[in-house]
């Protein structure tokens, strides 16, 4: 299964003001607890990538695209084809290849892959930088001059590349001191840096190799090779991500949108022999459209 978007650990730790423990119900055992706040976290990442249009997790994507003239590619006048890919931000272009349209089947010829690349790489995640807090990046892949060119016969442009922010979690406990951590996707880590959080503290970490667990795979379990060892005892389960913080925060917000919808204490409840004493705020439908606005920038549009 994916990894969540928040986990339970950094619910707690976050400043909502909501009362998790009565989540099922007050009193439930710490297993059943535990379970429920983390079917939340999903049921918050599946909202977030709905909200967004994509997920927000890096994953590897196939397009194919119709040129010199379509809809998402552009022939520019020095010769370079834009590609608007159908996710973003397009952080690595694994490969490439051009047929005729016209061919049944498909008659493809490799495109080197020094000859495609980002438009605008992430500025943060790959220079060693830890994740900053807005979106950044572009869904445009470029193309060499001499592939297309105006007035050419259609050709098929299929293009295979990673987009969005690496997001992982541990799958084995990672001892202070460790430079290799066991994760359950390496999608899109080598060279990435990210945020390993810990209940009590966090410590930024830069991967320098994603080794899969299966030969010549890109995603899937796998070990990163650290740049420098983490500094902190980490169990498994813990969330190792590049995400923004803004994306974090968001469905933080929308964990505490739905935990209020379904009657969580938002404060601590004073009860007398007559009446019962409830602090009031935000509803959960104004914290939702907070999150959803803090999530606009992240929106695919193609």
């Amino acid at each position: 299964m994916v990894a969540p978007y928040v986990t339970p650990p950094i619910l707690l730790a976050a400043p909502t003001g909501i009362s998790w423990s009565t989540i099922p119900i007050q009193g439930a055992a710490d297993t059943v607890r535990l379970a429920v706040q983390t079917d939340l976290c999903r049921r918050v990442t599946a909202e977030v990538d709905r909200i967004c249009h994509q997920p927000l997790r890096a994953t590897i994507t196939t397009d194919v695209v119709t040129g010199p003239q379509g809809r998402r590619v552009r022939v520019m006048p020095d010769g370079t084809v834009r590609i608007v890919g159908t996710r973003w931000p397009v952080t690595q272009v694994i490969g490439a290849r051009i047929s005729p349209s016209s061919a049944f089947p498909r008659q493809w010829q490799a495109i080197p892959a020094d000859q495609l690349r980002p438009e605008r790489p992430l500025l943060d995640v790959y220079s060693g930088a830890s994740p900053g807090m807005s979106a950044d990046g572009s869904s445009v892949i470029l193309l060499a001059p001499g592939w297309l060119t105006p007035g050419d016969t259609p050709q098929d442009i299929e293009v295979t590349y990673l987009a969005a922010w690496p997001h992982t979690t541990l799958t084995a406990d990672a001892a202070s001191g460790a430079r290799a951590l066991l994760v359950d996707d390496i999608t899109g880590w080598a060279g990435a840096t990210g945020t390993a959080y810990g209940a009590a503290s966090h410590d930024t970490v830069t991967a320098l190799t994603a080794t899969p667990v299966t030969a010549g795979m890109l995603s899937g379990p796998g070990t990163l090779g650290l740049a420098a060892p983490i500094g902190t005892t980490y169990p498994a389960g813990t969330l190792v991500s590049a995400l923004p913080d803004t994306v974090m925060q968001a469905a933080i917000m929308l964990c505490v949108s739905q935990a209020l919808l379904r009657g969580a204490t938002a404060t601590s409840v004073q009860t007398t022999a007559s009446s019962r004493v409830k602090s009031t705020g935000p509803s959960e439908l104004d914290i939702a459209n907070e999150a959803a606005a803090m999530l606009s920038s992240f929106r695919r549009v193609v």
